[in-house]
């Protein structure tokens, strides 16, 4: 059951929901409450239960029509209009629904009409041996009785795409656009078909996501999942069915509801390893929201993990790069992150893991309801205690005892690390929100600390100042040397992994990793933007809030 109102808002065919079978809505009370109108989708797999036996419905490029065997606008036009009226009737009377009846007029009336104007065939008439629109590895196949009308071919780049749709695959290690203009018998020309031609040896990997139902967030569907090695290296296939409780779903708040595009969540039937050895069966893909770069979350990750010591490791989550694909279409540039959970740490023995909710008096209270567990899972072992216990020292009243069991009971080395980089990256959502706090499962049972969505970092206009929060501020206060050691470290990691050479280092090879991929990225969002331009901008503030940090040490800023 889900509200009608959750369909993807990409094409006509999610906006009118399933077949429009009226049938398919239902009204929904529980415990006598009435929630309001839902539809009514079964969890069977699509396409059988043999994975070599699954079919999933050709998809979109871009933002191309609905291709043009779709079977509700082949429909007469008053069958369609009749099965609008008696769905509407159903769902625009529904108080409880996120859209007012103005709003479902326009939604439907936007769908329609993008419908209503289908091209009489799309880059998929054309694929041949190819799986996806921009990702063409092999000739175009015009011959189709889709092309009957076309008299001939313009080819807007000959070298990598001709008229015939042979394909030469160009020198490097990026991608390149072609498109194929239809001329039709009277000359004039018709809506171009966008591809993308591969070079042998691409330098991101693409993941192709087959799946059946739309996606959606909260419920997740059968997914069978290819990933293509950067260089060209042998594909990995990697299922999630919903009988072993993976699937693919949409996840995010503020991204999820305000990004330009949605980010998922995979959770695979086996350990994936794709980035890097690992036990974990789960993946985040990451849409960047709030960054036009996509270097920030990795840099910071990268960033922290580099802070480590023996005896003293820093946990962060793992990014890479990757095109991702789902059913053939394109949908751009994603970072592949590790879960929050269990997954971060490669150990027998993970440590217990909470995840930090939003709190603007983080720490001034015994106030649990401002963390989630992550790691066990609450329904296996309730780990409360051990968070009442921090939240205890926190809050206790007397410096003497706070002092003490701050000392004893929380990797303070950490604490600063993990403040320090919250400051430097200017991460104020990060200070009192999304972040983990775990606990050693044995030895010293110490509190410290893991860093969390960090895609809106780094962001100009904003005033430099220290981020804190309560257990900062009493560490300060009352823990002595605190502060000195704080300035200390920063002044150590300015010689070696935050030095002005490493922090350049590391943005160059990461804007050089995906220079030029961001610009399809741009054309699928429709951004008028520059990616040098953008990675410029980072570099600005960071320099700038590098000069604060060291101004605030006492270490002299270098000289630029």
């Amino acid at each position: 059951l889900y509200p009608p109102e959750n369909h993807h808002k990409l094409h006509p065919a999610d906006i009118l929901p399933l077949n429009l079978d009226e049938s398919a809505y239902v009204r929904v009370a529980v415990n006598g409450d009435l929630l309001g109108v839902y539809c009514l989708e079964t969890m069977d797999r699509p396409g059988g239960a043999a994975v070599a036996d699954f079919t999933f419905p050709k998809s979109l490029l871009l933002g191309s029509p609905v291709p043009s065997d779709n079977a509700f606008f082949r429909l007469p036009a008053a069958e369609r209009d009749a099965r609008i009226r008696r769905v509407l009737s159903r769902i625009r009377s529904d108080s409880l629904g996120e859209w007012s009846r103005r709003e479902w007029g326009q939604h439907l009336r936007e769908a329609m009409s993008r419908g209503e104007n289908l091209r009489p065939f799309t880059e998929f008439d054309a694929l041949g041996g190819n799986d996806a629109p921009f990702r063409l590895t092999s000739d175009l196949d015009l011959s189709g009785d889709a092309f009957a009308g076309v008299a001939s071919w313009r080819a807007t780049d000959p070298d990598v795409l001709d008229a015939s749709g042979r394909v030469t695959p160009p020198p490097g290690d990026l991608p390149r656009r072609a498109d194929l203009v239809p001329v039709l018998a009277d000359g004039t020309e018709g809506e171009p078909l966008r591809f993308r031609v591969m070079p042998p040896a691409p330098r991101l990997p693409i993941l192709m996501l087959h799946v059946g139902p739309v996606v959606r967030r909260g419920r997740r569907c059968d997914l069978i999942a290819d990933y293509l090695p950067a260089g060209g290296g042998a594909p990995i296939r990697l299922t999630g069915f919903g009988n072993t409780g993976g699937g693919i779903a949409h996840r995010g708040n503020t991204s999820y509801y305000h990004g330009y595009k949605r980010p998922f969540s995979l959770e695979f039937d086996q350990p994936h390893g794709l980035l890097g050895p690992s036990r974990g069966d789960h993946i985040n893909l990451v849409s960047g929201y709030g960054d036009d770069t996509r270097l920030r979350n990795r840099f910071a990750f990268d960033l922290f993990r580099s802070l480590s010591s023996p005896g003293a490791p820093r946990y962060a989550p793992r990014v890479d790069w990757a095109e991702v694909f789902v059913n053939g279409s394109y949908y751009g540039v994603f970072e592949l992150c590790e879960r929050g959970n269990w997954e971060l740490f490669d150990t027998d023995s993970p440590p217990e893991l909470f995840k930090v909710k939003k709190k603007s008096n983080l720490y001034r209270e015994r106030d649990t309801y401002a963390f989630a567990q992550s790691y066990p899972d609450p329904f296996v072992r309730d780990a409360e205690p051990s968070l009442m216990n921090l939240l205890d020292i926190a809050t206790d009243p007397s410096p003497e005892s706070f002092r003490e069991r701050a000392e004893r009971e929380i990797d303070i080395g950490c604490f600063i690390d993990f403040a320090l980089l919250v400051t430097f990256t200017g991460n104020e959502d990060g200070v009192v929100n999304n972040h983990f706090v775990a606990r050693e499962a044995d030895g010293e049972r110490r509190y410290f600390f893991v860093p969390w969505d960090y895609d809106k970092t780094f962001l100009k206009g904003r005033r430099i100042t220290w981020l804190s929060n309560r257990l900062d501020s009493r560490l300060t206060a009352e823990v002595p040397g605190y502060a000195e050691r704080k300035r200390a470290r920063w002044r150590e990691l300015r010689q070696g992994p935050l030095s002005d050479e490493a922090l350049d280092g590391w943005l160059d090879r990461y804007q050089a990793r995906l220079r030029g991929y961001m610009d399809f990225e741009y054309e699928l969002l429709g951004r008028d933007i520059s990616y040098d331009d953008a990675c410029r901008d980072l570099r600005e503030v960071m320099q700038a809030r590098r000069d604060y940090l060291d101004r605030w040490s006492g270490r002299e800023p270098a000289q630029r």
